[in-house]
């Protein structure tokens, strides 16, 4: 799990921001803020590195990435703030939600794999595991929709184990853990105090992450596009199993464009005029014969081959013997392979046309890429996206 990720060494971020200061070098041409906004990044990175060094404080690959994207927007003081989940996990609230589900995990498992099967209906997906898999129900063995790992070790999955003398909490690896209890309050302290001793972690799945945050910690969740979608799922889940109303989220999404000297300008249209123009080079070779760079001889050649070509075509449709239309379009093929040959120099050029289209094409995707990391642009720029 990205959790247990340990904040790397500052020799390690110090290689890494120099490799990829050369790389950003050629751009300084086109945008030269990419770099300098970089670099300034790049001392976050390694300031949050000396933080957690000095500190003799186990950062993990999370904490020490957040600290540095705090320390790039210092200067446009941010006013929102932000807890690691892995302390709301820790927490009692979480551990009695967690409770909760375990207890009810029958109900909760039949909800949730109906609401999943009606997703993937409702949008005709093929793929069990989209939006996530169904929570496997054996006799006498449920899943939960939760991780359980150790540290340094394997996320795996969590199963509600039905026993003669009660339930437990169960894995395969890790055996039973944790003896359910009727008596919430005593439960969730045996739970605390197992998990501490064996140093054991629970977390949420995903549809399990999104449904706590709007239950229980946001006043207001935002989604991305993506993620939008999966809570049609969560919706559902809460109505049925938590009767009550789900709460409003917002959906938010942007695209911030580096801005390039010579980005190119390219369109799907301009190839399909000039493809459209080459398939008709090889049925109507005539009709561009003004474009080549042909000799007055040659030309005369060919003006007398069209208008023989058109008198064939004319003539072809009053034949009604099978072998004199042969012998007549064996003609007509032959004048249009002659003046084939002759368009051959126009045909490279339009193709060549094309291939410098297409590259301006994928020039442009790379110019206008939506997904390029936030260090790329200035903290100021970021800032103003808010004031609108």
């Amino acid at each position: 799990p990205f959790e247990e990720y340990p904040c790397p060494s500052l020799e390690l971020i110090t290689k890494f921001n120099r490799d990829i200061s050369r790389r950003l070098k050629p751009l300084e041409s086109e945008n030269k803020d990419i770099l300098n906004n970089f670099k300034n990044f790049a001392r976050c990175l390694e300031n949050s590195s000396r933080f957690f060094n000095q500190n003799y404080t186990k950062g993990s690959l999370g904490e020490f990435l957040g600290l540095a994207r705090r320390l790039y927007e210092k200067k446009i003081e941010p006013t929102y703030l932000e807890i690691p989940f892995s302390q709301i996990c820790d927490g009692d609230e979480f551990l009695s939600f967690f409770l909760e589900i375990t207890k009810n995990i029958k109900i909760f498992s039949k909800i949730y794999n109906n609401k999943l099967d009606e997703y993937r209906k409702l949008f005709k997906i093929r793929n069990r595991a989209h939006p996530s898999p169904n929570l496997i129900i054996k006799k006498g063995l449920t899943e939960l929709p939760f991780w359980i790992w150790k540290e340094g070790d394997q996320r795996r999955k969590i199963f509600i184990l039905e026993e003669k003398w009660g339930d437990y909490l169960y894995n395969n690896s890790y055996g039973k853990i944790f003896h359910i209890e009727e008596d919430g309050f005593k439960s969730l302290f045996s739970l605390k105090s197992i998990l501490k001793k064996r140093g054991l972690k629970i977390r949420p799945k995903a549809l399990l992450l999104t449904l706590y945050n709007r239950l229980f910690i946001s006043n207001l969740f935002i989604h991305g596009l993506g993620g939008a979608k999966y809570d049609l799922v969560t919706d559902e889940i809460i109505r049925e199993f938590f009767k009550v109303e789900p709460p409003h989220f917002l959906v938010a999404s942007c695209t911030l464009h580096l801005n390039f000297k010579s980005s190119p300008s390219a369109s799907d249209f301009k190839i399909s005029a000039l493809k459209k123009k080459i398939r008709d080079l090889e049925f109507n070779p005539e009709r561009y014969i003004d474009e080549l760079p042909l000799t007055k001889k040659e030309k005369i050649q060919i003006g007398e081959l069209v208008e023989k070509k058109t008198e064939l075509i004319k003539k072809i449709k009053g034949v009604s013997s099978p072998i004199e239309k042969r012998k007549i379009s064996e003609e007509i093929k032959v004048i249009s392979n002659f003046i084939v040959e002759k368009i051959i120099p126009l045909k490279y050029e339009l193709d060549k046309k094309i291939e410098k289209e297409e590259e301006k094409i994928k020039q442009a995707k790379v110019y206008t890429f939506r997904e390029f990391p936030y260090c790329l642009f200035s903290a100021k720029t970021l800032r103003n996206l808010l004031n609108f």
